[in-house]
């Protein structure tokens, strides 16, 4: 994963993104010995976060769950900026559709309350 890590530099490269977002949660879990290569995946996966707080070619719920497991103080600024998106994607019954109910729920609410708008 290191290895892909460090050939990994565009959004639109061989490598595809939510690929890559597997591969950086992973190396989060792992911990410290892998810190610089989620680091450094960190300012591309920054750079390509749209207006609204998504990525696109990338599920938003993985993308959070990875930033999440980051814990970076710049992953949470990137999970801050995704609220709008995470916003857009909640239904009116407070789910995030049919697919993954609990488990989106729950990133949803980690990201919430990571980005500080928790309950």
């Amino acid at each position: 994963l290191a290895r892909f890590a460090e050939q990994w530099s565009d959004w639109g490269s061989a490598l595809a993104p939510d690929a890559i977002v597997a591969g950086m949660h992973a190396l989060a879990e792992a911990g410290p010995p892998w810190s610089d290569a989620t680091r450094r995946l960190l300012t591309v996966v920054a750079e390509r976060q749209g207006d609204d707080g998504g990525w696109s070619e990338v599920d938003l719920f993985p993308m959070l769950d990875m930033l999440l497991a980051v814990g970076s103080p710049e992953a949470l600024a990137v999970v801050r900026r995704s609220v709008p998106a995470l916003v857009a994607r909640q239904r009116s019954d407070g789910t995030f559709g049919a697919t993954a109910r609990q488990e989106r729920a729950l990133i949803g609410l980690r990201a919430g309350l990571a980005a500080g708008q928790g309950p």
